[in-house]
């Protein structure tokens, strides 16, 4: 589970680095709940899913989503609550 959160910390400070917007690409905000991200999540990653896009599947992309999701629901990543460990 460390390496996991480690490898969270690191995509964030690279997508920061990269100023890749993680809330407009799941089209929400700052204030967006941990459920309300995964939700929009869902609704905004289904046509790159695997299973849905077929021929036209693009990992990166795929790849993108998971872990925008992935970042901006984890406290640490995001200091919601945290102050100065907040990357995104």
């Amino acid at each position: 589970m460390a390496d996991d959160n480690r490898d969270v910390l690191r995509y964030a400070a690279e997508y920061a680095e990269r100023q890749v917007d993680l809330y407009d690409l799941l089209g929400i905000d700052a204030l967006t709940s941990k459920e309300d991200i995964r939700r929009a999540w869902r609704k905004r990653s289904l046509k790159y899913h695997p299973d849905k896009a077929g021929d036209n599947f693009d990992a990166e992309k795929w790849e993108l989503f998971e872990r925008a999701r992935d970042i901006l629901a984890d406290d640490r990543a995001c200091g919601h609550g945290q102050g100065a460990q907040a990357i995104c």
